[in-house]
This record gives C-alpha cells, sequence and structure tokens, in this order.
C-alpha cells in the first residue's frame, strides 16, 4: 500500500505471469513491425513493370492506389511517394508475394495511332501479357497476404488501446497522452510503452499509481506528461518516422526518374467516347 495525494492506493508488483505477458506482447509487435515492412509497396519503373509483365511475373493488379504497411499510420500520415491521385498508378503483386507500385502516366500518355488517342491501360497490360505467351493478370480481386499486412499491426493496436482503457493508470504519461503514443507509427509508441511504464515496466509498477489526469512533477519524482504535450510530441515523431520510411522504401525501388521508358507494349487504344442520347 501506498499514499499519494491523500489518497491510499494498491501498488501493483511485477510477477512472473506478467513477465511472460510482456514478452508474447513484445513478439506480437516485431512481427506485426515485419510483416508491414514486407507488405509495403515498393516503387517500379514503367520499365521495370513491363519486364515483369512479359515474364509472367505479375500475378494480379488494382488499378487504384491503396494504402499497406508502414504507408498506413494512427495518425493519418501518409507516404506519397511523389505521385497524385489524379495519375494513372497501379498496385501489383509479383509471384513472390511483394507489392509494387507504378506510376504509368509516361503509358497512358501514348498516342498509337493518330493525335488525341488514349491507350487503354488494362487492355494494353492483357495484350501486352498474351503477345509474351504468359498468363494475363488479374485485376481487382485481391493482392493475395500482402494486401492484409497491415492487418496485424492494426490488431495489436486494439489490443493495446484495451490494456489502456481498462489497465492501470501509466505513471510517465496520463492516459490520455498515452492514447497519442500508442499512435506513433511503426510501433514505435508501443515499444516506448512497453519498455518505459506500467503496466509493463518492473520498475513502474513498483511505483504508486497517480490520480487520473494528474500531471508535472509527482510526489513520487516522476514527471508524468499530459495529453496536449504527449500529442505534440507524437505527431513530431510520426512525421520524422514518415520521412525515414519513404527514404528506405526509396532506397529499394527504382524509377525512370526524367527520361523516357524504353520497354516496348502492346498498345491498345481505348475507345472513342460516345457522345449525345
Amino acid at each position: 500500500m501506498a499514499t499519494v495525494l491523500g489518497q491510499t492506493v494498491t501498488v501493483d508488483v511485477d510477477d512472473r505471469r506478467r513477465a511472460v505477458g510482456r514478452l508474447a506482447l513484445w513478439v506480437l509487435l516485431v512481427v506485426s513491425v515485419l510483416a508491414a515492412m514486407w507488405g509495403t509497396p515498393r516503387s517500379a519503373s514503367q520499365d521495370d513493370f513491363a519486364r515483369a509483365v512479359k515474364a509472367g511475373d505479375v500475378r494480379a493488379l488494382q488499378t487504384y492506389d491503396g494504402r499497406y504497411g508502414l504507408e498506413w499510420t494512427a495518425l493519418s500520415i501518409q507516404i506519397q511517394f511523389g505521385t497524385t491521385s489524379s495519375r494513372p498508378v497501379v498496385l501489383w503483386e509479383d509471384q513472390r508475394g511483394m507489392l509494387h507500385r507504378t506510376d504509368l502516366s509516361w503509358l497512358g500518355g501514348g498516342t498509337p495511332g493518330s493525335v488525341g488517342d488514349t491507350i487503354d491501360l488494362l487492355a494494353t497490360i492483357d495484350a501486352t501479357a498474351q503477345a509474351a505467351g504468359v498468363p494475363v493478370p488479374t485485376v481487382d480481386e485481391g493482392l493475395g497476404l500482402a494486401e492484409h499486412s497491415a492487418v496485424p499491426m492494426g490488431l495489436l493496436t486494439l489490443l493495446f488501446l484495451g490494456i489502456l482503457v481498462f489497465g492501470p493508470q501509466p505513471r510517465r504519461v496520463t492516459k490520455w497522452g498515452m492514447l497519442w503514443v500508442i499512435c506513433i507509427p511503426l510501433g514505435l509508441g508501443m515499444a516506448w510503452w512497453l519498455a518505459r511504464d506500467a503496466p509493463f515496466s518492473p520498475a513502474m509498477n513498483r511505483v504508486a499509481q497517480p490520480v487520473p489526469g494528474d500531471k508535472g512533477m509527482l510526489p513520487n519524482g516522476i514527471r508524468r506528461t499530459g495529453g496536449g504535450v504527449a500529442f505534440l510530441g507524437a505527431w513530431g515523431i510520426s512525421v520524422l518516422v514518415g520521412i525515414a520510411a519513404a527514404v528506405l522504401i526509396g532506397l529499394v525501388s527504382t524509377t525512370n526518374g526524367g527520361s523516357v521508358p524504353t520497354e516496348p507494349w502492346s498498345l491498345v487504344k481505348a475507345p472513342a467516347a460516345a457522345y449525345g442520347p
């Protein structure tokens, strides 16, 4: 028992069961991060995509630019990879189950016939695969396991939120502040909680629970952070993590840059738009 600010509270002490639970959460967190990394699309050049289509290495593709893996965060900070929603972008899965994203702006702006002709991208992809004698990729029918790579991290986040709501008071951060800490992407906030605060840290479990909402320097000598400061800190760290992730993903990606793609396609002209009744 201990007395904090005139109130008697129970001090929870770390035990073997809690240590096992903490270890299990660490394992789940590492697995979730690795799954998110594996399912994050790499940017691939149009030439790389063309070669993959001709080699039969494109298993499936989506005609819309979804968000997967490290690109999704609880704070809605997304990495754009230099593309915009107005550009023709395909997300495709190779035979290994890895995801790639390709900007087809060069191909979509082609003129196979007279001036003003446009390219039917999907028909062109199909025709190119057929000309190479390989299976035609499936379209908008799912992208395999990689499509769900962010699910483990999402479920783990919900688990931590449940612990936050129904568990004891954190010592270093208020519950409202810990909510924002959990939102730091790539599981960094949850890792900090596991390592540094109750009910996971053995040292913090031996410290008396503070009164809900208390912040600043507490009688036990621990400085407790509130929701406002935690939100600003979590937002700043999330931006830095997003930038770092974009750089790392860029290092394993390919692009044509400013050069014109050279890999040939079996071009198919888009049907003319119908006007009138």
